[in-house]
């Protein structure tokens, strides 16, 4: 199995450290904003639609702070994931109504299924290693980023 990093495609410039967002709607056009930087997204008002949809279906949000929103759409050229810390969560609708403040966004093209095995991807990585979202919460860099979930990754994977 590739690492998130190459799989998933997080660009280094579809991460934001210690972000600030007013509400999940501002969060949402932030995250769609690095989707765009990503180099997948190839019409912003159709991708942010079809995100907006999958949320009204159900909330994305985890307990614990954490919200993964995603969606399949035309507007997606390939596989792709954002990253984000937020200074201070948004409500997102957790079930523990926890403020959601390290979100990951995956948008995935019409065809396939691949945003599903992304997201089971970074929900096995968040939930086989129960530290990393605060590590995430804590990297001040890039690199820590990828560091972190690169640990993981080893920890739940193992050595490719």
């Amino acid at each position: 199995m590739d690492n998130l990093m190459t799989k998933c495609r997080i660009a280094p410039e579809a991460i934001c450290i210690h972000g600030e967002a007013a509400d999940q709607l501002e969060a949402i056009g932030k995250l769609v904003q690095l989707q765009k930087k990503n180099g997948c997204l190839q019409d912003e008002s159709t991708y942010r639609s079809a995100i907006y949809a999958r949320e009204d279906v159900t909330s994305t949000a985890l307990d614990g702070g954490i919200a993964i929103p995603h969606a399949k759409s035309k507007a997606i050229s390939k596989p792709c994931v954002s990253f984000a810390t937020l200074k201070k969560g948004v409500e997102w609708g957790a079930y523990d109504h926890s403020q959601s403040d390290l979100l990951f966004m995956i948008g995935a093209p019409m065809e396939g299924n691949e945003h599903l095995r992304l997201l089971t991807y970074i929900t096995t990585l968040l939930a086989e290693v129960p530290a990393l979202a605060d590590q995430l919460r804590k990297a001040e860099t890039v690199q820590q980023v990828y560091d972190c979930i690169e640990a993981a990754e080893l920890h739940c994977f193992g050595k490719e």
